[in-house]
């Protein structure tokens, strides 16, 4: 099922949403198609590419304990 296929089931447009992801490529892809992005470090992936995901996202964050205490505040 992808992001776009899961939308009417929940009645939300993309940029009501937001994406949780630690891939590039992936958060590029979901950027693109309009939803916002919750960038999560990984160190597997390059600096580099880290780096370009924190430019992308809408909000970083370097595990998940952050975002919960973005929801939780």
């Amino acid at each position: 099922l992808s992001l776009h296929d899961a939308l009417p089931i929940f009645g939300a447009e993309p940029w009501e949403c937001a994406v949780v992801e630690d891939s590039l490529y992936s958060a590029k892809t979901a950027k693109n198609a309009g939803f916002r992005i919750i960038g999560i470090n990984d160190e597997c992936h390059s600096p580099e590419d880290r780096a370009k995901l924190r430019e992308i996202s809408d909000m970083y964050i370097y595990d998940y304990n952050g975002l919960v205490g973005e929801l939780n505040p």
